[in-house]
């Protein structure tokens, strides 16, 4: 082949590769409305020129019919392959089709209603605060609970409790707790003016949270053990519900249940200990300011270590004021009791 060849060939293959290409990526969950067909752009994120076609195939034309059952079901990747390879002008090289299954939740129009009066921070309010709000309360506390950074931290808000939010806190106490532990958390907050009860009430937020995470980067299977090869670390947004298992945990250990590729490593999914058993008798250090407190608390929960479960004091036999701590090893747990959020102090003046 003469240089002259090579260098047509060469511009022919820059030409098709410079084609526009469309990738499809298969969600890994979606809530749809039970009266209407399920799309491809229902189920798949798609990017390219061809998305607003791909978009509007028809996957499942009526849900009545296939699922009788209301509960969630599971759409697969080559389900998708097989309903695009039934399109006429469906060209593979020029579309890319990636991800594992998603899960279909099917709602009525009610509950789609519902949901859009979920907002997400920090667009959540058009005009600026003049000060300190309750939405930045619990902004500060959820990061604290969490133990991450304010930009590792997403709340969506329901938009009915924007004028409890945007409720100022200069020169006031706040205490806000989280009384459960779940994509939508329940939260009970008090805002104290002097020896007065200013506000106090209830909300709940949906949050999501950057971790750091281990993901498969094929089906894995029991018994497998876990290396480089296998699985990619990267940062996800999760929800408190998910319980990724750490880099420096997984990486060797076993996989005790199978894992689809695409999917985060959770740690009940390794063959990690665990450290404390419901009812065991646990040390507790609780830190507040400079100070660290032990004390003695009954486990409501099993854990491994590193993780956040429940605990009842031995003076509560009743369980009446539980509270989360982190496990570090057998028998030992941290809580951080947070103090009411206070006045801030004027400019000008020292701490």
């Amino acid at each position: 082949m003469t240089s002259r060849s090579i260098a047509i060939l060469v511009v022919l293959l820059l030409a098709f590769a410079a084609r526009a290409q469309t990738s499809v990526v298969l969600g890994r969950g979606v809530r749809v409305d039970v009266d209407r067909p399920v799309t491809l752009g229902d189920v798949a994120e798609i990017t390219g020129d061809d998305a607003e076609r791909l978009g509007a195939i028809v996957l499942i034309p009526d849900l009545h019919a296939e699922h009788v059952s209301s509960e969630p079901f599971d759409v697969d990747i080559e389900r998708v392959r097989q309903v695009l390879d039934r399109e006429d002008q469906i060209n593979w090289a020029l579309v890319s089709l990636s991800g594992s299954t998603c899960r279909i939740i099917q709602v009525d129009q009610a509950e789609l209603d519902a949901l859009r009066h979920i907002v997400t921070d920090p667009a959540a309010d058009a005009a600026p605060a003049r000060g300190p709000t309750l939405r930045d309360a619990i902004r500060w506390r959820l990061a604290a609970h969490f133990g991450v950074d304010h930009d590792d931290l997403r709340l969506g808000f329901d938009v009915r409790d924007a004028k409890k939010l945007a409720a100022l806190t200069l020169g006031r106490q706040v205490e806000v707790t989280p009384t459960g532990e779940s994509d939508k958390m329940p939260l009970r907050y008090t805002i104290y003016d002097g020896d007065r009860i200013e506000q106090t009430g209830i909300l709940s937020v949906r949050v999501t949270i950057r971790r750091e995470v281990v993901v498969a980067r094929e089906a894995l299977g029991r018994g497998d053990i876990i290396d480089l090869t296998l699985v990619a670390v990267e940062h996800r947004w999760v929800g408190p519900s998910v319980s990724p298992a750490s880099p420096r945990n997984a990486i060797g250990n076993e996989i005790r249940a199978s894992v689809p590729a695409g999917a985060v490593i959770e740690r009940s999914t390794i063959d990690e200990p665990v450290v404390v058993r419901r009812g065991d008798r646990v040390v507790i250090e609780c830190v507040t300011g400079g100070f660290v407190v032990k004390s003695e608390a009954w486990a409501l929960e099993s854990g491994r270590d590193g993780e956040i479960i429940r605990f009842k004091s031995v003076g509560d036999p009743k369980g009446e004021h539980p509270f989360n701590a982190r496990l570090h090893g057998t028998g030992r747990a941290v809580a951080v009791l947070y103090p009411t959020i206070g006045p801030l102090p004027q400019e000008g003046t020292q701490q």
